[in-house]
């Protein structure tokens, strides 16, 4: 009887155990970026390193926003992953969208799903704009515009500063 005893005691051990580790798993680091820190636009670029690297963040994000994956997929190619023709100046380049604190910050919420009305726009703003960039053949920059122009704008200043004790609507 004793011996009984023992064995469902370190079977309930065991169940706490795994249940612990496997919600441990599902904790994920916070990113809050300070955009007028210059050390947070490098780890801006590690961070969007680690956001290429992602496979588990389309589909919380679809979850969250209640969008498709392939949407949500879109907007991650369009931001983090590919090349564009980007013009400053009548300078032309190839390359990748810069890294940038506050869309780390907009990534990291959209992800964890306590996203704010901007993060929401800025996902509506890239999504446009890379269906623009794409359909008409354009560059980012001439896309980027046209996509303001439709209404389609974002302000990081209205965005959530990391502190849940605030609304960013007040």
């Amino acid at each position: 009887m004793n011996e009984d005893f023992f064995i469902k005691a370190l079977q309930s051990i065991d169940e706490i155990l795994s249940d612990d580790f496997e919600a441990k798993k599902k904790i994920t680091t916070r990113k809050v970026l300070d955009s007028n820190n210059l050390a947070d636009w490098d780890r801006a670029e590690e961070f969007y390193d680690e956001i290429r690297q992602d496979l588990s963040d389309i589909p919380k994000i679809a979850n969250n926003l209640q969008k498709s994956e392939r949407i949500v997929n879109r907007v991650k190619e369009h931001v983090f992953i590919r090349d564009h023709e980007i013009v400053i100046d009548d300078l032309v380049e190839i390359r990748r969208l810069d890294a940038d604190p506050e869309i780390v910050n907009v990534w990291s919420r959209l992800c964890e799903g306590d996203h704010v009305e901007s993060d929401v726009k800025l996902f509506e703003h890239e999504q446009l704009e890379s269906i623009i960039e794409i359909r008409q053949k354009v560059s980012q920059t001439v896309a980027h515009r046209q996509t303001v122009l439709l209404g389609y704008n974002w302000n990081p200043d209205e965005a959530y500063d990391g502190d849940s004790s605030t609304n960013p609507d007040d």
